[in-house]
């Protein structure tokens, strides 16, 4: 009998251990992730002239020519090349323009106006370089390189004998690209080289300046804005970052991103340093002046300032930011003293109080048992 009697006080004190334990446990819900619409701000490329000066003399029926770099910074990948050359040179039929960018990609601007093809015959346009009368080169000029200088006497200056000025990339059969649109996409950041080409003796000259046009692409601004509120609706995002709430209530944290940058992200990890990692590694196309936001939801027996952080990135890049912001809810001590007043994740003082409970039940059953054998 007393066996039996122990066995069943000791289930009776496992029933009430257990089902305190399991009142006290908090549930943490992580609502679904949403998209808020967005529109790409406002801008695109950019642009730069990059000038050299005094680049130098021309070597005299020399292949290696004249050769300078030109430092190109600030932009992104290359969208447009233009050139524009000064120099002073008799007999242009003589030059060849050379232009590589940091890639080592390379473009025959011109090559030797009125020779036909890399090694031909003859001697060319005939007439001159002045630097005072530059001549520009950009797609979808008027005239080919290839005809600069044609019909003028070798006393004549291109440029100020017959008003033409304008001219678009001819190789005429050298190796490498056929326009400057062939260096778009590429980089633009670094050094290019520009040479200047000899290719016949008698003529000398040099080169006064050289001007090169680039846009490139805008760099990538990778930034976002965290938001982080609190409140108790669970029908929507609070607006506010702090709350004051009962003991043992349910409170609705909202995270909102919003993509301040230029790039579309395409995948997030959000890490709460209270209630741990909400997402991770979670996949999400975000674009520029878009944004994304989710709720969760908690049961709250305590004072607690949650601070959150937001990284996005653009998965197989380099491109990355974080951005992070905090949220405070006040709790209000209980009122009621009672079994149920030990709710939520704090199970210090739930599991005591019901194994003195227990314990107590136990001696008074134990007092009544004593009593009734004798």
């Amino acid at each position: 009998m007393k066996k039996r009697f122990l066995v069943v006080a000791l289930v009776m004190a496992f029933v009430v251990v257990f089902t305190a334990a399991v009142m006290a446990q908090q549930t943490i819900r992580i609502g679904e992730v949403q998209i808020i619409a967005g529109s790409a701000p406002a801008g695109g490329g950019q642009c730069a002239a990059f000038t050299i000066t005094n680049v130098g003399a021309i070597p005299d029926n020399n292949p290696a020519g004249l050769c300078a770099p030109i430092a190109v910074s600030g932009l992104g990948n290359t969208t447009y090349v233009s050139m524009t050359v000064a120099a002073n040179h008799s007999w242009v039929g003589d030059i060849s323009f050379r232009l590589t960018n940091p890639s080592a990609s390379q473009l025959f601007v011109m090559s030797r106006p009125g020779v036909a093809g890399p090694g031909g015959g003859g001697f060319g346009s005939s007439g001159d370089f002045n630097q005072n009368f530059p001549v520009d080169f950009w797609d979808g000029a008027p005239v080919s390189a290839e005809q600069l200088g044609a019909g003028l006497s070798g006393t004549q200056v291109v440029c100020q004998a017959n008003g033409i000025c304008d001219f678009f990339p001819d190789p005429d059969g050298q190796p490498g690209l056929t326009n400057f649109a062939g260096f778009n996409g590429a980089a633009s950041t670094g050094n290019w080289q520009f040479c200047a080409i000899d290719g016949a003796g008698g003529d000398t000259g040099n080169i006064a300046s050289v001007t090169l046009n680039v846009c490139g692409e805008e760099p990538p601004n990778p930034s976002i804005v965290v938001t982080k509120t609190v409140g108790t609706d669970p029908t929507s995002c609070a607006t506010t970052s702090s709350v004051t709430v009962p003991f043992g209530s349910m409170v609705y944290y909202c995270y909102t991103m919003s993509n301040t940058g230029n790039v579309t992200f395409t995948h997030h990890t959000v890490v709460d340093d209270q209630l741990g990692t909400l997402l991770n590694n979670f996949p999400a196309s975000v674009g520029p002046g878009a944004g994304a936001f989710f709720t969760v939801s908690a049961q709250m027996d305590a004072t607690v300032t949650n601070v959150v952080t937001w990284t996005a990135w653009i998965t197989g890049t380099s491109v990355t930011t974080a951005g992070g912001d905090n949220a405070q809810v006040i709790v209000e001590p209980p009122t009621d003293v009672s079994l149920t007043t030990f709710g939520g994740s704090n199970n210090s003082l739930l599991i005591p109080v019901a194994a003195m409970i227990t314990l107590l039940g136990l001696a008074g059953l134990y007092a009544i048992r004593r009593r009734q054998e004798a």
